[in-house]
């Protein structure tokens, strides 16, 4: 992973590059995140500057998702090719 990023969870700051199987619901938790901003980005009541600090917290959380996703499809890669056949 090029870029660390920060997620806060329960008042606990933690970066995104861990391990999917030490998740402890950070993929959840930044993913119910990005919903609730883009859902707010498409209520009509939000202002231009609202939207744009929206997108840009969202653009956030959907970092640490796809990075957590990426390490997660590593490691699933791993188990199916077998630890043998990764050595070559």
């Amino acid at each position: 992973m090029s870029e660390q990023m920060m997620i806060e969870t329960d008042g606990r700051k933690e970066t995104a590059g861990k391990k999917p199987e030490k998740d402890g619901g950070r993929f959840e938790t930044a993913y119910q995140k990005l919903k609730e901003l883009a859902d707010r980005m498409q209520d009509p009541s939000t202002g231009l500057e609202e939207s744009i600090r929206c997108y840009e917290e969202g653009m956030h959380y959907y970092r640490i998702c796809t990075d957590i996703l990426h390490d997660a499809k590593q490691q699933i890669e791993t188990y199916r090719i077998g630890p043998e056949e990764t050595d070559q």
